[in-house]
C-alpha cells in the first residue's frame, strides 16, 4: 500500500484453499505489479465462478485480466484516465 501497510498472506495463490470470493487490493503502480501469473490465477478463479471484486486500483488488475469487459467499476481517480484509455470496454 502507498501508506506502507503490508499484508502477508497465509498461502501463495497456488496453495490457497478454495475461496468463495477474491478481493483484489490495488495501490500505486499496479500496472507494473500485475504479472501474467496473477492474470492467469484471476481468470481461473473467474472460471470457477468465484465472486471477484476490487478496491482502489485493484480494478485495473481485473480489467487487465479481461474480467471487467462490459461491467461498470470504480477506480482511484488518479488511475481513471489511464484505465479508460487502456480498457475502453470497461465503463
Amino acid at each position: 500500500a502507498s501508506d506502507g501497510l503490508q499484508i502477508t498472506p497465509d498461502a501463495s495463490m497456488h496453495k490457497a484453499p478454495a475461496l468463495d470470493m477474491v478481493i483484489v487490493c490495488g495501490g500505486i503502480g499496479i500496472q507494473r505489479s500485475v504479472t501474467r501469473e496473477h492474470v492467469s490465477w484471476l481468470q481461473s478463479q473467474a472460471r470457477q465462478s468465484r465472486r471477484l471484486g476490487a478496491v482502489c486500483t485493484g480494478s485495473w488488475a481485473l480489467a487487465y485480466a479481461g474480467l471487467l469487459d462490459g461491467f461498470d467499476c470504480s477506480v482511484h481517480w488518479e488511475c481513471l484516465a489511464s484505465m479508460q484509455e487502456a480498457f475502453p470496454r470497461v465503463s
